[in-house]
């Protein structure tokens, strides 16, 4: 059976990486994307939607016919908190309510966040059976997007399924992250022979992971598909963010001197530690990472 993908937040970070890899492993594939930044390539066409209008995503279902449905599109922390809120729960509730409208065999992945667990008050790799106790915005929203999941798996059977990718990093994450602002610090600093670089907090530690392992992740998903489950995509491996930066400076080239703006700390909402186990993953469909947060960071200055 050909596969039909219909692909939200395609033009975004994780969507261009998975659309480039999906092209890359699959010839018998169709894919649609769906963005509020619309755009055709040649590899997929990319229309405008925003994802809040359960008419105009039944409309698209109905002519595109997807096997999958890959839910890449939301906000997170760094926005305003109704935004946050509004976006990724609202998109996840609409795109649940059209495949129980259109079409219930379709597979739904959505891609949560490790923001959901919040606070973790053990320091060994958590997994999926944690509590959740988000302390953001984005955590709560996810959160809350996971539970509307579970609901449409337990009410009506819906095959949905939510990955929880931990810390991000890769060539072009958005500066609203610490890898991408760390990034935009350092090339900031060197265009402008700048040798000082203002920073927030260097103290947390953080389980980074490729956004070409998240995509490969999605991929042995859609592989062997199932529904009502939620894992973890990590790499299990603690590391401190001031490592992170000092990995980041030494692949400059460049020498700096570490500025820390109190401006930037976050009061109350900031998690001092939290890495992951992708146990469960590997276990179902054999997913590990692959890339080395060394290699990632050489990526970024490519």
């Amino acid at each position: 059976m050909k596969r039909k993908i219909l692909i939200t937040g395609a033009n975004g970070f994780t969507g261009k990486v998975l659309v480039k890899q999906i092209r890359n492993l699959f010839d018998d594939c169709e894919l649609l994307g769906v963005d509020i930044q619309p755009g055709n390539s040649g590899s997929i066409t990319v229309i405008k939607n925003a994802l809040d209008n359960l008419d105009e995503l039944n409309s698209i279902i109905n002519s595109f016919n997807p096997n999958f449905i890959i839910h890449l599109a939301g906000v997170f922390t760094g926005y305003p908190f109704l935004d946050v809120i509004r976006n990724n729960v609202l998109s996840s509730s609409i795109i649940h309510e059209s495949v129980r409208l259109t079409n219930e065999n379709i597979f739904i992945i959505s891609i949560g966040s490790a923001a959901e667990y919040g606070y973790v008050n053990v320091n060994k790799p958590i997994d999926e059976k944690y509590k959740c106790n988000p302390v953001n915005s984005n955590g709560l929203s996810k959160a809350l997007s996971t539970k509307i999941a579970m609901n449409y798996y337990n009410a009506f059977k819906i095959n949905t399924t939510v990955l929880r990718p931990f810390q991000l990093i890769g060539k072009g994450i958005s500066s609203k992250l610490v890898p991408g602002a760390f990034y935009k610090e350092i090339i900031n600093a060197i265009n402008t022979d700048d040798k000082e670089i203002k920073v927030g907090n260097l103290n947390s530690i953080r389980d980074f992971i490729d956004v070409h392992d998240l995509a490969n992740a999605i991929i042995s998903l859609m592989l062997k598909p199932t529904g009502g489950e939620v894992f973890n995509v990590c790499s299990s491996q603690p590391v401190k963010i001031s490592t992170l930066l000092q990995n980041m400076i030494e692949r400059s080239g460049y020498d700096f001197k570490i500025e820390v703006d109190k401006s930037r700390l976050k009061k109350g909402s900031e998690v001092s530690t939290i890495y992951g186990s992708y146990k469960k993953l590997y276990e179902y469909c054999g997913w590990r990472p692959q890339k080395k947060l060394l290699d990632s960071i050489n990526d970024m200055f490519i």
